[in-house]
Formats: structure tokens, C-alpha cells, sequence
């Protein structure tokens, strides 16, 4: 999922869920082959639910108001929308039917094949003069008086390491960035938690949407 953060605007991070949203919109624009439009449905068990989500729904509709800007025209974001219990069924038949009030259909976008997606990022910035090495792991990063980065990489494979020498360092290390950050000698007070989400291949379950369903341990997408 490439998503505009919709779950953030829990804890009312509303300068994040604009930054995904940009980021949301970049990606459509320079990469229009590698995503795809996709409804997302969240079905509706109680009028508090209802009420919460509508809050949130006009929220992230208002915070991405630019969200078509020079789109092409099948990967437009349509706007959110209420759907009534029978028109529910009609989208997913197999939810459950006990005190069900409806659903919210909103929308966002999906990577249909993110490994080639992250690859023609990497080819492009090669194409720019980029050196990119793969199974190649930074063990040591120190910074001179010059204020000159020393970096040591090592290949994983032929165990042979590899000494660059920059005037900036950017950690894109993702869930690991905490790792990067020590290495560094950056001391940090809050350190990420790492999650693992599983991917089950199943029957078609959810009609042609994305189907959110809220468990006690969490949200399932199916």
C-alpha cells in the first residue's frame, strides 16, 4: 500500500498525514506504471464508529485537497463515501451481518509490484552518476575534526570492505535508522519498535476493495 496516513490522524498527527499525502501524490505523478487506485472499505458495527470515522474521513479528504494535481486521469483519488448496510453487502457479501450499520469506502493507492518499483528508483539514481551496491552492510561511520564522514561498508558475500569519504550522510535505513544513528555516536531517547505483518494468499474474499476488519490485536486488510 502506498497510503496517506490515514491512521495517524488517530493521535492527530496532521503534519504527517500531510507529508504522506505529498509523498502519496509524488509517486503517482513520477511513477504513474506502479501503482493503482484502490477502494479501501471499512465496515461500520456501531453509530460511535460511524461518528469517529466521519470526523476522520472529512479530515483526510480536507488534507488532501491537491490529492489530483497534475494525475493522470486512472489514477485519480476519488472522494470518500458512505455506504448503507445493503449497499455494504453488495461490495463484500462474506462480512459479518450482525449489527452492521455500513461502511466508509475511501480510497488510496496500491503498489501493484513494489520490488520493481524500488529498483527503477535505484537504476534512475544510477543513471544520474549514483553508485548503488547490493548485500553490502555499513559497520562503521566516523566524522573528522573537517567534518568529513569516513564510512566502511563491507560486502556480505566476499567479506571485502569499502571505504567512502562524504560531506553528508542521509540514513534512509528505514526501521533500522536507530541502528544507523549509533553507529554514528547519535544518542537517541526514543528507540523504534519493529512490527511484522503477515501475508496470507487466500480465495477471493472482499470483492474488488480492500476490506479493513478490526480485531482485538489489531486491523487485518483483506
Amino acid at each position: 500500500m502506498i497510503h496517506g496516513g490515514l491512521r495517524y490522524l488517530k493521535n492527530l498527527e496532521l503534519g504527517l498525514v500531510r507529508e504522506s499525502l505529498r509523498e502519496r501524490a509524488t509517486l503517482a505523478r513520477i511513477t504513474p506504471q506502479a501503482v493503482q487506485t484502490m477502494g479501501i472499505l471499512v465496515p461500520l458495527y456501531s453509530n460511535l464508529d460511524r461518528i469517529v470515522l466521519k470526523f476522520g474521513m472529512i479530515l483526510y479528504d480536507a488534507l488532501s485537497y491537491d490529492r489530483n494535481t497534475n494525475i493522470c486521469k486512472d489514477r485519480l483519488i476519488p472522494r470518500y463515501d458512505f455506504l448503507s448496510k445493503g449497499q455494504t453487502l453488495l461490495e463484500s457479501p462474506t462480512i459479518e451481518r450482525e449489527k452492521l450499520k455500513g461502511a466508509y469506502l475511501y480510497y488510496d493507492y496500491l503498489n501493484i509490484n513494489p520490488e520493481r518499483h524500488t529498483c527503477e528508483f535505484i537504476f534512475s539514481a544510477r543513471e544520474r552518476g549514483a553508485e548503488a551496491k547490493n548485500y553490502t552492510e555499513v559497520v562503521s561511520i566516523t566524522r573528522s575534526n573537517n567534518s568529513l564522514y569516513t564510512i566502511i561498508a563491507k560486502d556480505r558475500i566476499s567479506g571485502k570492505e569499502i571505504v567512502y569519504k562524504t560531506r553528508a550522510v542521509i540514513n534512509a535505513a528505514g526501521p533500522w535508522a536507530d541502528f544507523i544513528e549509533s553507529l554514528v555516536g547519535v544518542e537517541i531517547d526514543k528507540h523504534l519498535i519493529r512490527s511484522k505483518g503477515i501475508h496470507v494468499v487466500t480465495r477471493k474474499i472482499g470483492g474488488d476493495k480492500i476490506l479493513v476488519t478490526k480485531k482485538k490485536t489489531g486491523h487485518i486488510f483483506l
